[in-house]
Formats: C-alpha cells, sequence, structure tokens
C-alpha cells in the first residue's frame, strides 16, 4: 500500500491484552495504558506525495484524538494506521 496525498502511514502501537504471566488484564488496565499514547514515539512507514513536515523512519507525535480518526491498515505486513499529516503535533 502507498499512501496518498498528505497521508501518513504509522507503526500501529502495541497492547497486550495478557500480562507476562498469561493473566487477562480487564478493560481498566487496557485504558490505562492507552493513556500512554500521548507520550509514545510512533514511527513514521511510509508518506503520501503531499507530505512536506515528515519522512519515512521519523518518530513522531500525534494528536490525542487521532486515534479515533485514523484507518487500520496492513503494511508490509506490518500492523499500521493511516493518518493525515495535519493529525502530527511533533517530530523528535
Amino acid at each position: 500500500m502507498k499512501p496518498t496525498q498528505n497521508y501518513v502511514v504509522l507503526e500501529m502501537p502495541r497492547f497486550e491484552e495478557k500480562t507476562k504471566s498469561g493473566v487477562l488484564k480487564g478493560e481498566e488496565a487496557i485504558k490505562e495504558e492507552m493513556k500512554i499514547l500521548d507520550k509514545l514515539k510512533l514511527k513514521v512507514l511510509a508518506v503520501g506525495p503531499g507530505c512536506v513536515s515528515v519522512s519515512v523512519g521519523d518518530k513522531i507525535a500525534i494528536e490525542r484524538h487521532a486515534f479515533t480518526m485514523c484507518t487500520d491498515v496492513d503494511f508490509e505486513g506490518v500492523p499500521s494506521m493511516c493518518l493525515r499529516e495535519t493529525s502530527i503535533i511533533g517530530v523528535y
């Protein structure tokens, strides 16, 4: 998949539903993990031709609500998400 316009493909953050010992985590525990998304550095896997502020391989921060507006995609066998460049708030 090659993104079009100003879309960016990002590596999908992973949240484990089980602890290391195999116990299923409750919904509240998963929600708490999701709160750390603000602190994640997400890796850019692909960019559309209209993107001007990021490049493949960059680590970026995105707006909190962007996770609700992204589209889940499979990029070269890697679970990923696609969103518009305007949701990016910074490059590390």
